[in-house]
C-alpha cells in the first residue's frame, strides 16, 4: 500500500479511454464538468530483501582493537520512491500511467545492491610502552586510531525520452549499443564533466503525447488497453551510477596528568584522502536533450556546488577530570 500521486483527469483521457472523437471533441478530459483531479492514493507496491553478515569483537586478537563491520547484499524495488517525485531524476510527477501503476515497477531510487561500514577504535599496544617509565608511556604512548569507512554500489536511475511529451515522460526503449553500466570520459573542454553512458539514437521512444500531437493520437479498444497510447519502454531504473567509497579517521593522543586528570590532543580527519567520488547528474537522463547522460566527482547529485566532496579537518584539545 505504498503511496502513489497523478492527475486522473488529463486533457485527452476522455478521447483515449472514452472513445470521445478527437475530430469534434479533442482534448476530452474523462470527467467534462471538473479541471485536473490530483489523485492520491495507496495503490503502490514496494519489496525489500537483504541479507547482512555482520564481525563484532571487543579486543580483536587481544591487541587492543574493538570493531564493527557490517556486510549487506540486497535490493529495492517499488513503483515509487519518493512521495512527491521530488529527486533529480524523476521527470514525471507520480506514476507513468495513473491506471496501470505496474508500469512503474522497478528498482528503487535508492537501490545499491551492496554494502559495507567498518567502525573501529584502536589502541594499539605496541605504543602503550607497558615497561618504560611514567614519562615515556606519557609522552610516546597514549595513542587511538578511529576510523569509519563506509562504500556502496552504485544507486539506480532512469532515462527517459521526453522529446514528444508534454504531461509523461516515458523511457527510452532498448537498442543495439546502449549500455547499462557506465564508463566515465572527460568531456572534453568542459571541467568537472564526464560522459557516463550513451544514449543511442535507436533509443527513442516513439510514443507521442497526445497534447503535442493530437493528429497521431492512437487508438485504444474500448479504452481498455492502455499500452496502446502509452510505450512505458524500458524498465524504471534498470542504469546505476558509480560505487562511492569514503573514510574518516580520527586520532587521539592522551596524556596522563597524574591518576584523575587526563590532557587529549584530538584530530578527527572527514574524508581524509580528500577522495571524489564520481556522481550522475539525474537531470541529464533526457533523450531529448542530450546523447549522453552526464556525471561530476565530488559532487552529490552530480551538479557543482558548495556540497561537493572535499577533505575537512578537525582539532580539538580535551580536558578529562
Amino acid at each position: 500500500h505504498q503511496y502513489t500521486i497523478y492527475n486522473i483527469n488529463r486533457e485527452f483521457y476522455g478521447n483515449i479511454f472514452l472513445g470521445d472523437d478527437p475530430g469534434n471533441s479533442p482534448g476530452n478530459a474523462l470527467n467534462l464538468q471538473y479541471g485536473s483531479i490530483n489523485y492520491r492514493a495507496a495503490d503502490g507496491d514496494s519489496y525489500y530483501q537483504s541479507m547482512n553478515v555482520r564481525f563484532e569483537a571487543n579486543n580483536f586478537a587481544n591487541q587492543g582493537l574493538q570493531i564493527v563491520t557490517n556486510y549487506t547484499l540486497g535490493r529495492s524495488m517499488d513503483t515509487l520512491s519518493s512521495t512527491f517525485s521530488q529527486s533529480g531524476n524523476n521527470f514525471n510527477l507520480g506514476n507513468l500511467d495513473p491506471f496501470n501503476v505496474a508500469y512503474d515497477r522497478g528498482n528503487s531510487d535508492y537501490d545499491a545492491r551492496q554494502r559495507i561500514t567498518l567502525g573501529a577504535v584502536y589502541e594499539p599496544k605496541v605504543l602503550q610502552f607497558e615497561h618504560a617509565s611514567p614519562t615515556v608511556r606519557t609522552l610516546a604512548g597514549g595513542w587511538t586510531f578511529a576510523p569509519i569507512f563506509s562504500a556502496n554500489s552504485g544507486t539506480a536511475f532512469t532515462i527517459y525520452d521526453c522529446t514528444n511529451a508534454f504531461y509523461t515522460c516515458p523511457r527510452i526503449v532498448n537498442a543495439p549499443g546502449l549500455k547499462f553500466k557506465g564508463n566515465a570520459r572527460q568531456e572534453p573542454g568542459v571541467a568537472n564533466s564526464f560522459n557516463f553512458i550513451d544514449i543511442p539514437a535507436a533509443s527513442q521512444n516513439l510514443y507521442v503525447d497526445p497534447i503535442v500531437g493530437a493528429s497521431d493520437m492512437p487508438t485504444c479498444n474500448g479504452g481498455s488497453n492502455t499500452s496502446c497510447w502509452l510505450s512505458p519502454g524500458l524498465g524504471r531504473n534498470q542504469w546505476y551510477g558509480p560505487a562511492y567509497w569514503n573514510l574518516d579517521l580520527g586520532t587521539y593522543k592522551t596524556f596522563r596528568l597524574g591518576e584523575r586528570y587526563n590532557l587529549q590532543l584530538r584530530g578527527e580527519f572527514y574524508n581524509i584522502f580528500n577522495h571524489h567520488n564520481l556522481y550522475v547528474n539525474g537531470g541529464t537522463a533526457d533523450f531529448a536533450e542530450v546523447s549522453s547522460v552526464q556525471a561530476a566527482k565530488g559532487a552529490p547529485g552530480g551538479v557543482s556546488g558548495p556540497g561537493d566532496e572535499r577533505r575537512n579537518v578537525q582539532l580539538a584539545l580535551r580536558f578529562e577530570f
